[in-house]
């Protein structure tokens, strides 16, 4: 049941780097994920170095890591993956924060990651980058302003590492660790950033 769920990670095989694929590279699942999807939580890092919460965000980041490391170590990864999706519908209800009903807000939500689950192709990267990072940019704003070439420097990092690494099954540890940095980057923004802008 929750493999489907690894519509956080299954992704096509490398395309080409040929000049002329470069559209199809473009708009390939591998390059979203890498390429817009993964790096706009280093943001976090640039909050923790703006606002010097530098311990809050070891803390939640080593902490999810671990605890995903270990619940995949154990053979718990169902267990990690409802986690994520539970850890998942706070984290996206601010997108949906125009709707002031919490109800009504939380149901958007959570029938959004229903819809990614089932059907990840094309609605997990269309919700992530036509809603999800472009807002977690904006609300990012007042700090990332200041630190431009940096986050840039940044983002362009975490797309090279992230780009040969973004086909990944549910026993695999790179899974666990990727599950672990979403989760820290949700907890911190959740207890953190939120509670310091």
């Amino acid at each position: 049941m929750f493999d489907s769920i690894i519509f956080y990670m299954s992704l096509s095989q490398p395309s080409s780097l040929m000049i002329q694929n470069i559209p199809g590279l473009l708009l390939s699942k591998q390059f979203l994920l890498s390429g817009i999807v993964a790096p706009h939580g280093i943001t976090d890092i640039i909050h923790a170095h703006h606002h010097k919460t530098y311990t809050s965000l070891c803390t939640y980041y080593s902490s999810s890591i671990l605890g995903s490391y270990l619940l995949s170590f154990t053979h718990h990864s169902d267990f990690l993956v409802a986690i994520l999706c539970f850890a998942s519908c706070f984290h996206f209800r601010r997108d949906f924060g125009f709707i002031k009903n919490n109800v009504i807000g939380y149901g958007c939500t959570i029938a959004t990651i229903y819809g990614m689950i089932q059907y990840p192709n094309p609605l997990f990267y269309t919700y992530m980058c036509a809603l999800h990072v472009p807002h977690h940019y904006y609300m990012a704003r007042s700090y990332v302003k200041q630190y431009i070439p940096i986050t840039l420097c940044l983002i362009i990092a975490t797309g090279l590492v992230t780009y040969p690494n973004t086909n990944l099954s549910l026993s695999s540890p790179l899974f666990a660790i990727a599950t672990g940095i979403i989760l820290g980057h949700i907890s911190y923004g959740e207890t953190t950033i939120h509670n310091t802008e």
